[in-house]
């Protein structure tokens, strides 16, 4: 109802106290609304990638950052967890990760993963 950048820093306090997980969300831009949809859309991309970190990477603290540019948003998602090798996942990806790339593809935006085991992770979603 107020917009993705509101909706994301409510998302990331909730799971920050639920959690236990130190989330710091950033946002750059936006003053003007994005389409409903692209909104539901990025939210529940973050959703996804918060909850994979939050079941699988053993991280401690998150960045969530949302920036919008002369008409390009990109979406950073990165974490200080354990990482993993990324070929794993193109070799069998789970549904949340196909869930993600799903919706990515449905924007025509562009899905950048980088990983490495005992480094932790980074998604960057440009649309």
């Amino acid at each position: 109802r107020f917009g993705l950048r509101d909706a994301l820093q409510d998302y990331c306090d909730h799971l920050q106290l639920t959690s236990g997980l130190q989330v710091h969300y950033q946002a750059f831009g936006l003053e003007k609304r994005l389409p409903q949809q692209t909104e539901i859309i990025l939210f529940r991309i973050v959703q996804e990638l918060l909850n994979n970190i939050v079941k699988h990477a053993e991280a401690k603290t998150v960045l969530v950052q949302l920036t919008e540019n002369e008409g390009h948003v990109n979406l950073t998602v990165e974490d200080a967890g354990k990482g993993f090798d990324t070929g794993k996942l193109k070799a069998a990806p789970g549904v949340g990760w196909l869930n993600i790339q799903s919706r990515v593809n449905y924007l025509n935006g562009r899905l950048d993963l980088r990983s490495e085991v005992g480094k932790g992770t980074s998604v960057s979603v440009e649309v």
